[in-house]
């Protein structure tokens, strides 16, 4: 009810306002609307043609694969000034002081810490909106590293945590002269609660100096993707130098990036949200503790731009969401589809390929099937058998040169080790490599099919984050792609590497789902493998991946002798009559390419002229923000709502004692609990009546003593960063809200895992 009382405040204030002789400065808005000061609102394109050729041939000539995406245009300015990079001093201070600025023989500013100097710089700042004369804006990169409270509360919200403080004062005395103090607006900011757990936010707040919200991190408006819990390239942050030496941490994975703090609360009041190096949102949060400081500081302000103290800089585009178009063709043949025979082979063989009675072939295949046995407490082991159809291969066409096409299997055909032994190895050395060249070679084409397959020279470089030797050139008939290929927008491939891209997505076939490998089961990804690079991670003992559309550059997790997916490549001479055009193939991500309106959110931070109006008995009410997007409510248990009287002025709001019932939470049927691997461990429960969302516990005592808790809105969690060999105990429970307090259901049973993989 807080928003109706605020509504009726500014209703209030604006008639006390006219009544009282004060003028609304309704004239001088309209003026400041009408100038141009060079900059705009972002700026999104669709269907922006990034790589190939714009013309799709409809006949049966192959064509290059055509890459589309959005294009994000964000406008810059540079306003004030803070320490970044490193610098080195012509003229070393004595005995300088920690934090201390000095000016170095040729006028630079430069300041002190830890030993090193860091050149006062311009801040660079991305625009998010502009109207009128008021530029809402973020800083482009990373500046600082703070704590968002100074001691271990229990709980806190931006209104109350020091972070808030050090940007309103440290920070901004800092970053800014008077004349630039002066052209930042005070700001009414909205301090809404968390929308997946609903956590307190608190009381609004007047801020020259803030951090951006959940709400405001999705608003497609301000140039942001509207899927927080994805990762974004809109999102992403590079931390200055500065920052780094202030505490902030580093993942290798992205380099230079780092993750950054917001305003909104966590899943509980002792966790405040955040980004991602990836760009993906955290609705769960970080724990504020006054240790906890390997998070960015990235602040947001409203300028006025008829203040003479700032300068355009630049613009900054973005790619993000590739959709590409491919030509496909089908060419060799293997094991693939489950099949039941019509006639069954006696006494089949493994690996065996037989002709059934109406001529379809099939192969032949054995594996191991396991589950926990909860008495014995260990995995009871199976050996089954099974008949796969051999069928035709479907191939992307990568690249069309004259007669040659670069072709990569659109699924996964097998499930093989790099290499059969743990060891430092390379592309040229390990037996994936003489498997592909010889078994799936004789096993996959005919002898006129491997005529019309391309001897290619083969180029294998170091990996080009951390320089592990990637191996002498080899020349291959089949061979898998690298790092540099599996990022290549002529390819048809995401140009960034560090991001999910359907592009980049291949499903598992029957066949290579029994061949020991990992097949996901996210519904978004359902049906996904985790597939095999030539190139070296971080070290010579393993070998890059693709997991399910992500890629990284170290290829930690995966041993060389670690069983994944292939994918195999190959140079076809397509003036062969032995290959036949399949189709085109669209990588489009459903979940993000397809139209749908949503609404458009009211900006949850609304700049007021200096000086501030504030009415004492009343709120300032504000336009409260629409959600991006909408989930489906759950039944909610029957409660009498307090009823709110609000008469005008009257700040002494009457309100009903609510008379409430006792809400009641059925037990949550908890159905699996599963090692995955990664040291993972995978939960899925039943969803229960009346339930806001979840709350999980885990430990590995069957008391729960040193436990760990995590809430969620889903059905289903996995449980991360858990110890090898170890035992587990998993229990979850719903909760419902009354009266603003969270009231939980009875624990599931008790179910036990062990960390095998």
């Amino acid at each position: 009810m807080r928003k109706v009382i605020k509504k009726a405040g500014v209703f209030a204030l604006t008639a006390t306002l006219v009544l009282t002789g004060i003028a609304l400065p309704v004239k001088e808005k309209a003026v400041a609307e009408t100038k141009d000061y060079g900059i705009s609102n972002p700026r999104v394109e669709k269907d922006v043609l990034i790589s190939g050729n714009e013309a799709v041939d409809d006949s049966d000539k192959l064509t290059n694969p055509i890459v589309k995406g959005t294009v994000t245009t964000w406008d810059t300015i540079s306003f004030g000034s803070y320490p970044q990079s490193e610098y080195t001093p012509k003229q070393t201070p004595e005995n300088p002081i920690s934090e201390h600025e000095y000016t170095d023989s040729d006028g630079t500013k430069m300041v002190y810490k830890n030993k090193k100097y860091f050149k006062v710089e311009p801040i660079q700042w991305r625009v998010l909106s502009v109207d009128g004369d008021d530029a809402f804006l973020v800083s482009e990169q990373n500046l600082d590293c703070q704590a968002y409270s100074g001691e271990e509360d229990d709980e806190v919200t931006w209104e109350t945590c020091a972070l808030r403080t050090w940007l309103n004062d440290t920070f901004m005395n800092r970053a800014f002269s008077n004349a630039e103090k002066s052209s930042i607006k005070n700001t009414v900011v909205i301090n809404d609660n968390n929308p997946y757990y609903d956590t307190e936010g608190g009381n609004d707040t007047n801020d020259k100096i803030y951090l951006l919200s959940i709400d405001e991190v999705r608003n497609v408006n301000y140039g942001f993707d509207k899927k927080f819990d994805k990762d974004s390239l809109s999102r992403m942050v590079k931390n200055t130098a500065y920052a780094k030496e202030c505490g902030i941490s580093t993942e290798k994975e992205y380099p230079g990036n780092g993750m950054w703090l917001l305003r909104s609360p966590g899943y509980g009041g002792n966790n405040v949200a955040h980004v991602w190096y990836s760009g993906m949102g955290h609705e769960d949060g970080l724990f504020i503790g006054f240790n906890d400081t390997d998070a960015g500081v990235r602040p947001a302000l409203h300028l006025n731009l008829s203040a003479d103290v700032w300068k355009k800089d630049r613009e900054i585009r973005k790619v993000k969401n590739y959709v590409t178009t491919w030509d496909t063709i089908t060419f060799g043949t293997y094991a693939k589809s489950r099949y039941t025979p019509k006639q069954l082979p006696s006494n089949p063989v493994e690996g065996k390929t037989y002709t059934d009675s109406d001529g379809t072939k099939m192969v032949y295949k054995e594996w191991i099937t396991g589950k926990w046995d909860e008495e014995k407490g260990e995995d009871i082991t199976e050996t089954v058998g099974g008949y796969f159809k051999v069928e035709p291969i479907k191939w992307r066409v990568l690249h069309i040169d004259g007669n040659e096409a670069v072709i990569l299997a659109d699924n996964n055909l097998d499930g093989q080790p790099y290499n059969d032994e743990y060891e430092n190895v390379t592309w040229e050395e390990c037996t994936l490599r003489n498997w592909l060249n010889n078994t799936f070679y004789n096993h996959a084409f005919t002898t006129e099919e491997q005529k019309a397959i391309i001897t290619t020279r083969v180029t294998n470089v170091a990996n080009p984050y951390y320089g592990t030797e990637g191996g002498e050139d080899t020349n291959d008939k089949i061979y898998l792609l690298s790092f540099d290929e599996v990022q290549n927008t002529a390819y048809g491939f995401d140009g960034e590497y560090h991001l999910y891209s359907p592009t980049r997505e291949a499903k598992n076939t029957d066949y290579t789902k029994v061949c020991g490998v990992k097949t996901d089961t996210d519904p978004n990804h359902e049906g996904s493998g985790s597939w095999w690079l030539r190139s070296p991670g971080l070290y010579s003992y393993r070998a890059l991946n693709v997991m399910y559309g992500w890629y990284s550059n170290h290829g930690e997790g995966t041993s060389v002798n670690d069983c994944n997916t292939v994918r195999p490549v190959l140079h076809l001479n397509i003036t062969s009559s032995l290959w036949e055009k399949e189709g085109k193939l669209v990588s489009e991500d459903q979940s993000e390419n397809e139209e749908k309106d949503f609404p458009t959110p009211t900006p949850t931070a609304v700049a007021t002229p200096t000086p501030t109006i504030v009415a004492t008995s009343t709120p300032i009410g504000l336009p409260s923000q629409t959600p991006l997007t909408t989930a489906t409510a759950l039944p909610t248990p029957t409660e009498k709502t307090p009823s709110v009287v609000n008469s005008g002025n009257n700040s002494n709001a009457i309100q009903s004692s609510p008379k409430i019932k006792t809400i009641e939470l059925s037990q949550v049927p908890l159905t699996t609990v599963r090692n995955v691997k990664g040291r993972r461990i995978y939960l899925k429960w039943k969803k229960v009546a009346g339930a806001k969302g979840y709350q999980l516990q885990y430990a590995t005592s069957k008391k729960f003593k040193a436990k760990k808790t995590k809430s969620t809105t889903k059905t289903k969690y996995t449980v991360k960063k858990l110890k090898k060999k170890k035992t587990y105990y998993m229990r979850v429970r719903a909760y419902t809200l009354s009266n603003g307090k969270k009231v939980y259901g009875k624990w599931s049973a008790i179910k036990k895992v062990k960390v095998r993989k």
